[in-house]
């Protein structure tokens, strides 16, 4: 018999995989927070719940794609939340970029309802889910990693178990942290160009012309980088600058690896977090 299949965080990320698992028969039961994102659920055709609870309460395996520790906390062990519902044999996906320590306690809550958790980081973001490109970067038990191989695989093309709890999260924190770190130098060269009289997109098309197969963000740097020519300061609305470099961060320090380019990269991607936030906020100006 099939599972009931459970996703909690309709965000982009999660309605890409929605869609992915109802176009392959599997759609799944829904719940977020955000009344927003439960209308668009239903405008979706998906059946929607009350609560995390309700999810665990009437599905087999819960898929949880939200944003940070705190969110995922809050979806398991929070009032209404996944720990009120789960019931044995029940299996969580954490999805999200989160801490071992977030990790180890939600699979803890879990074994104390007689359910497992495991993590499972997808590599791409919304649109390179779509294109068939994601893969997911998975750690706990091996036994249960292939016991969800298939439903993972409805959603990418690849599931890589990459070893004990918390792996996936730490190989996407890897992972992105070389995604941050690309887009950190080549906003660091702009500013560069610019304060040399190079408009920065000219700058830009010149890098994507002569380094494109050394430098991948370069083949699509319209998504990452203002085209008008506006502002050369990479998007910061994603995860990658403002968490999940930070987060790589945290785990060198955890492990007490010396690595001062990445500490420098936490501070600089945050810095351009809040930069972004405050110009959005309609405060200062760009940073430079």
């Amino acid at each position: 018999m099939d599972q009931r299949v459970g996703l909690i965080g309709f965000g982009a990320m999660g309605s890409a995989f929605a869609a992915l698992l109802g176009a392959t028969g599997s759609r799944p039961l829904v719940f977020d927070t955000h009344p927003v994102a439960i209308a668009r659920a239903q405008g979706a055709g998906l059946d929607t719940a009350g609560s995390a609870a309700e999810i665990a309460e009437r599905c087999d395996v819960i898929d949880l794609i939200v944003r940070t520790d705190e969110d995922v906390l809050a979806a398991v062990s929070g009032p209404g939340g996944i720990a009120e519902g789960a019931h044995p044999g029940s299996t969580l996906i954490v999805m999200s970029t989160v801490s071992l320590p977030t990790t180890l306690a939600v699979a803890e809550i879990m074994a104390g309802r007689g359910g497992a958790a495991f993590d499972a980081c997808p590599t791409e973001r919304p649109e390179g889910v779509f294109a068939g490109n994601n893969v997911f970067l998975a750690g706990g038990e091996e036994a249960l990693v292939d016991r969800s191989r298939l439903h993972l695989l409805r959603m990418s093309r690849e599931v890589i178990h990459m070893g004990p709890l918390g792996a996936g999260n730490a190989a996407k924190m890897v992972h992105n942290l070389l995604v941050g770190a690309e887009r950190l130098i080549l906003h660091e060269a702009l500013l560069i160009g610019e304060a040399a009289g190079l408009p920065y997109v000219r700058v830009l098309e010149m890098l994507r012309d002569t380094t494109l197969t050394e430098t991948p963000l370069l083949a699509e740097w319209q998504t990452v980088f203002d085209p008008s020519g506006a502002d050369p300061t990479p998007k910061a609305g994603s995860n990658v600058l403002g968490k999940d470099v930070p987060l790589a961060a945290e785990l060198a320090r955890s492990h007490r690896v010396d690595a001062p380019i990445t500490f420098a990269m936490a501070r600089s991607g945050l810095a351009l977090v809040k930069a972004a936030t405050r110009k959005a906020n309609g405060a200062g100006s760009r940073p430079r």
